[in-house]
């Protein structure tokens, strides 16, 4: 295989993101076996196939998004693999179904609870890119596919389900308003192709509810100082001034600074899972 046909694959994965829910799971894990002194080598395998279980099914995930995404991103990122032809359609729909494949087996193994979850998932990450530009639940729908790798790891553990419950709500805030955030950056290839808030009513109204949902997710991330130590504490400092900055540029100026605002948002999400780690070792 080239090279070029590697680096479309794994461009088409987009690895920082299946980065993040891999390491998620094991952060999540190794936090809460700390605090429930639940040996971590009992449940290492199935946290091991739990987290690749993750990292597949979001490449899967990411893979059938572009499939789907193929006219507006001839407009908004003609450089994506699809879009430039280092990828094609056939090739992608297969790459797809082996990754889902994959990553269903390992859910397999980790417990009944995590396959199923992991069936739901793919199921509706497959109806979400074929719908999403008939539907203003797009964004609803990524919000929880991204909470729900904590639902997941909750399974993996079976206690403690109330943390995962907050975990799984600052996931969902976050990646709404990020996801909002990217809409109002990419409305001018969405605006005949796919129904968004920004396309269907404005940039300043989904400006204001990302700024909205990017507010109460910094609410929710500090009752978790609850469960950390000084560690955290410093880390999401630094994570919710990079938040609170977006909002503040997303209520008022939210097409110009879209574009900057959703990699600061991405940032300070990677800035909260580093904080996570550092308090699950130390």
């Amino acid at each position: 295989m080239k090279l070029e046909k590697i680096k479309g694959f794994l461009s088409l994965s987009r690895l920082t993101n299946c980065f993040i829910s891999f390491f998620s799971v094991l952060i999540i894990v190794l936090f809460i076996s700390r605090i429930s002194d639940v040996s971590i080598l009992s449940i290492l395998f199935k946290t091991i196939l739990g987290a690749l279980s993750v990292f597949l099914i979001t490449a899967g995930g990411n893979a059938v998004n572009d499939y789907y995404d193929i006219k507006t991103d001839k407009i908004n990122k003609p450089d994506r693999p699809i879009p430039s032809k280092i990828i094609t359609k056939k090739e992608a729909l297969y790459f797809t179904s082996i990754v889902f494949f994959i990553g269903l087996v390992f859910s397999f193994f980790v417990n009944t609870y995590a396959f199923f979850i992991a069936l739901f998932n793919i199921f509706i990450l497959i109806a979400y890119s074929k719908l999403k530009q008939k539907t203003l639940f797009g964004n609803f729908i990524v919000a929880y596919l991204c909470g729900s790798v904590f639902l997941y790891t909750g399974t993996i553990l079976m206690i403690n389900f109330k943390l995962f419950i907050i975990f799984f709500l600052l996931a969902f805030l976050l990646m709404l308003g990020r996801e909002i955030t990217k809409d109002i950056e990419d409305i001018k290839g969405d605006k005949n192709h796919k129904k968004t808030i920004a396309t269907q009513f404005s940039t300043k109204h989904a400006g204001a509810l990302s700024a909205l949902t990017l507010s109460t997710s910094v609410i929710v991330s500090l009752i978790l100082i609850d469960y950390f130590g000084k560690i955290y504490i410093i880390t999401i400092f630094f994570a919710d001034t990079i938040l609170l900055y977006c909002i503040i540029r997303l209520l008022f100026h939210p097409q110009k600074y879209a574009s900057e605002c959703q990699r600061l948002e991405k940032i300070a999400v990677i800035i909260m899972l580093v904080g996570l780690f550092l308090s699950s070792i130390m």
